[in-house]
């Protein structure tokens, strides 16, 4: 076993200021709740040590993005019929967020919503080649894409029914955030620290770790099926703006 040196000293340091905080009754800024159960998990630091605020978000370059029409537009250009649904996965690290989690959710999907289809944004060259097999794999081949890092994820956000980010370790998660700007259901792994941002279905559901393909696609299903409902009863509009209301956190 090798090991760096450089990770020992970056341990010392890390132990010392934490130490140092604790003892001076010094303050530690985190991005979520996830933060700080992190840090203790390693560190003996006190809960009042912590202060969250979460990372600032810039909605306002999506200005525009959120309308009927500008929506209707980009679910042209990516070939998608108004029944057709769309789920949406932002973020490079594929492995650590969950695609391959979404890619087995298909073959169950499409025998529920016939046409779905899942675009995965995420500079990850690794990760495309590994999730693009499993798709060829499960046969669902035809309904992935990988368009690799997008400057304009907004066009995506907007076309997209559903958003996923499954990650089972990550501080926040601010993707996640721009999804419920969008008015998306957002779905986030508990392992994310955006998490904290769905209190109520309507916004979304927290998955965790142990939950099985059959039992996200449930999950999944379950909130395309509601906002579909939601837009018969003329609620979705108010649900939307609850989701962006949950996003306002990170304005």
């Amino acid at each position: 076993i090798t090991v760096n040196p450089m990770n020992l000293v970056t341990n010392l340091i890390e132990k010392s200021l934490f130490n140092h905080i604790q003892k001076t009754k010094g303050t530690i800024i985190v991005l979520s709740a996830e933060g700080i159960k992190q840090i203790q998990s390693y560190y003996d630091v006190a809960k009042e040590r912590f202060i969250i605020i979460p990372p600032a978000i810039d909605f306002s370059r999506f200005k525009g993005q959120d309308s009927v029409e500008f929506r209707k537009k980009q679910r042209q250009k990516l070939g998608l019929e108004e029944e057709d649904r769309l789920i949406l996965h932002v973020g490079s690290g594929f492995r650590i967020k969950g695609v391959d989690r979404i890619i087995r959710t298909l073959p169950y999907l499409t025998e529920k919503h016939g046409k779905v289809r899942l675009i995965a944004v995420g500079a990850d060259k690794k990760g495309i080649r590994k999730n693009r097999a499993l798709a060829q794999q499960l046969g669902v081949a035809h309904l992935v894409e990988f368009p690799g890092g997008v400057e304009a994820v907004g066009e995506y956000y907007a076309a997209a029914d559903c958003f996923l980010l499954l990650s089972m370790l990550e501080t926040f998660g601010a993707v996640a955030a721009e999804a419920l700007w969008f008015g998306l259901p957002t779905l986030i792994g508990a392992g994310a620290g955006s998490a904290d941002l769905i209190d109520n279905t309507r916004l979304g559901r927290v998955v965790t770790a142990t939950i099985g393909a059959e039992e996200l696609t449930h999950m999944i299903n379950e909130s395309m099926v509601a906002d579909q409902e939601a837009k018969k009863s003329r609620q979705l509009a108010a649900w939307r703006q609850e989701r962006r209301v949950a996003a306002a956190q990170c304005d």
